[in-house]
């Protein structure tokens, strides 16, 4: 179950590397691929991140809210 601990954390991610495939989350935070896609499902309905290509993305309100992190 994802906690605000990594959305924070994968926001975070994201504000320094731009974008990020679901794996590159599970590999830099040794999170398992399943809380992985759950908490990036969570983030983009929360308008939080985008999908592009096959990576995420911050949505501009995304990158409002980690910038603020």
């Amino acid at each position: 179950f994802p906690t605000r601990r990594s959305s924070d954390l994968f926001l975070k991610l994201l504000l320094k590397e731009g974008t990020l495939r679901n794996k590159d989350f599970s590999d830099l935070t040794e999170t398992p691929a399943s809380t992985t896609n759950t908490t990036l499902n969570r983030l983009r309905e929360a308008g939080l991140v985008e999908m592009v290509g096959k990576q995420r993305a911050l949505t501009p309100y995304g990158r409002q809210i980690a910038q603020g992190l």
